[in-house]
């Protein structure tokens, strides 16, 4: 149930868990469909693990007491799907009995803020991808997924409820779009993780994006993290 992700994915993180196959975000960038070669589109009914899966993870957890786990890279935690599932409830639960730290990535609105304490009490992080600074752009984008300010303001919860927050902007869409969240939501993010579009053609000068990002972070004192494939654009 836990693994080592690979490629661009171990950046972000050494151990990651995926609740879900498929999502209901339908985001046209989506790099797990890509990868998969299957069409863009919302999938209206992702398969969740079973009480088989999770009876699994019961009997691994112990051998990850301590250990970050990202959820996920394949999916999303709090799909809406997960209301009523709630899946991803049920591993954080395990998760808080093990001691083991979840590292959330969510697309979300306000339906994360139902774990905020189980979150706080696993010592966890949360983190929100953003790519669109306006309704308009998501809902091209992204038309399964919560609006840009539903998931800032989660993200202002977690930070006033105490837990550690951070934004993916990956894909980078827009760099005049990307510069303004990072500035709207400096305050109450801790970490921001930047990486280009890829599986699409772009036509963003990646170097000049990377030297202005880099310069609008250190201005606000932010702490942040540059992908490798941002870097080696030359």
């Amino acid at each position: 149930m836990i693994y080592m992700p690979s490629g661009r994915a171990r950046e972000y993180a050494d151990y990651a868990i995926n609740q879900y196959r498929g999502c209901q975000h339908g985001c046209t960038y989506c790099y797990v469909r890509a990868i998969r070669h299957e069409p863009p589109g919302v999938n209206n009914d992702p398969e969740p693990i079973g009480t088989t899966k999770l009876n699994e993870l019961k009997k691994e957890a112990p051998g990850y007491s301590g250990k970050v786990v990202t959820m996920s890279f394949l999916s999303d935690p709090y799909q809406p799907c997960e209301a009523r599932l709630g899946i991803t409830r049920q591993i954080l639960e395990i998760f808080y009995y093990h001691k083991i730290i979840p590292r959330i990535l969510s697309k979300a609105g306000s339906l994360p803020l139902r774990d905020i304490d189980l979150i706080a009490k696993c010592g966890g992080e949360y983190g929100a991808t953003l790519t669109c600074d306006n309704e308009k752009d998501s809902l091209k984008y992204e038309p399964g997924a919560a609006l840009p300010s539903e998931r800032i303001e989660t993200l202002r919860a977690m930070h006033e409820r105490g837990i550690k927050t951070w934004v993916s902007c990956e894909p980078v869409i827009d760099p005049e779009q990307t510069t303004s969240l990072i500035r709207t939501t400096a305050e109450f993010v801790d970490l921001f993780k930047i990486g280009k579009i890829n599986y699409q053609k772009s036509e963003i000068d990646w170097v000049v994006f990377r030297m202005r990002v880099r310069g609008v972070l250190a201005a606000l004192g932010k702490k942040y993290y540059i992908k490798r494939d941002l870097l080696e654009e030359h």
